[in-house]
């Protein structure tokens, strides 16, 4: 017994002497729950020490700013500047005014030139020492045109304004529908300024024709025949009216057809009801002048066999508008 024991005391004393004097082996466990680090063949560093920022800066990962380097700083300093400045100045009200007049006149020097002179018109109505010079000029009125013969007041009468409302809506529907219309007239080759002394023509007619009394001023003829030229061109284009203080939006097509309802309604009824100062006569006159005007445009009367008067390079030269 003694002897199996002093040989099993021999045999575990040579096997610990032989794993203290072989080399160490690195065994790879290939299990879910082991921490195995994968050695970087390209790194060139010590894997005794942690990398500090001195080494990424020299290979280039990182740079710090030198002593006295305040380039970042300034940098800062300026994109912090134009953000303030951006954010705390906006667009001028002046500059936004002389952007739109300079688009417009690009589009349509006689969108231009028409808004200048009514605005210019406008404040002339606001002096009262010019006030008989526009009532004997200005003015559509059988008195004026057909007695006094003073035919120009057909065009000028377009252009005046007494009231700031009344400006501002014709202006805003002459803006609108005006570039609307541009457009279309001059990818058919048509110029806009034939389009608005016709309108201007046609709806101070009906208004002599239709009116005894009384006389009528503004664009809303010639806004309406823009209006119902574009409402041809654009049925299902939605459009927004107030009638009183209700908003009502509706197609193109719809509108115009109330519009028209409206203007042949208080052209009967003038006279026999009491109600607003407004002209159903001029503006039925321009609804008629602009739907004629888009079926003369389609079927090619004014396009394919248009007379010279119509043609967009006639006397574009000569006239300023």
């Amino acid at each position: 017994m003694l002897c199996i024991r002093f040989h099993l005391a021999s045999w575990a004393i040579s096997v610990i002497l032989l794993l203290l004097s072989s080399p160490p082996v690195c065994y790879a466990i290939n299990r879910p729950s082991s921490h195995v680090t994968e050695i970087n063949p390209n790194y060139r560093g010590n894997f005794n020490r942690p990398i500090t920022l001195g080494d990424l800066e020299k290979d280039r990962y990182i740079s710090r700013p030198t002593d006295g380097d305040d380039s970042s700083l300034v940098s800062f300093q300026n994109s912090n500047q134009q953000y303030s400045t951006a954010s705390s100045s906006p667009q001028s009200i002046t500059s936004i005014i002389q952007e739109f007049f300079a688009n417009l006149h690009r589009l349509s020097p006689t969108l231009h030139y028409g808004t200048l002179v009514t605005l210019g018109l406008f404040c002339a109505w606001q002096i009262p020492a010019l006030s008989q010079i526009l009532q004997n000029h200005f003015i559509c009125s059988r008195a004026n045109v057909l007695y006094r013969k003073r035919f120009h007041a057909i065009f000028l009468s377009t252009v005046s304004h007494a009231s700031f409302h009344h400006v501002a809506m014709n202006l805003y529907g002459w803006v609108t529908f005006g570039t609307s219309v541009t457009r279309v007239l001059q990818r058919n080759r048509l110029d806009l300024r034939f389009f608005v002394l016709g309108a201007a023509i046609v709806s101070s007619a009906a208004f002599l024709a239709l009116s005894k009394h009384g006389g009528c001023i503004g664009l809303s003829g010639v806004t309406l025949a823009l209006l119902a030229f574009d409402a041809r061109v654009s049925p299902s284009r939605q459009l927004g009216m107030v009638i009183g203080f209700i908003p009502i939006r509706m197609a193109a097509e719809h509108l115009l057809i109330v519009i028209s309802l409206m203007s042949v309604l208080g052209v009967v009824s003038q006279g026999r009801a009491p109600g607003p100062n407004v002209a159903h006569a001029t503006h039925l006159g321009g609804i008629l002048f602009g739907t004629v005007y888009y079926e003369m445009m389609r079927r090619g009367w004014l396009t394919v066999h248009r007379p010279a008067l119509f043609r967009l390079n006639t006397w574009r030269s000569k006239m300023p508008f």
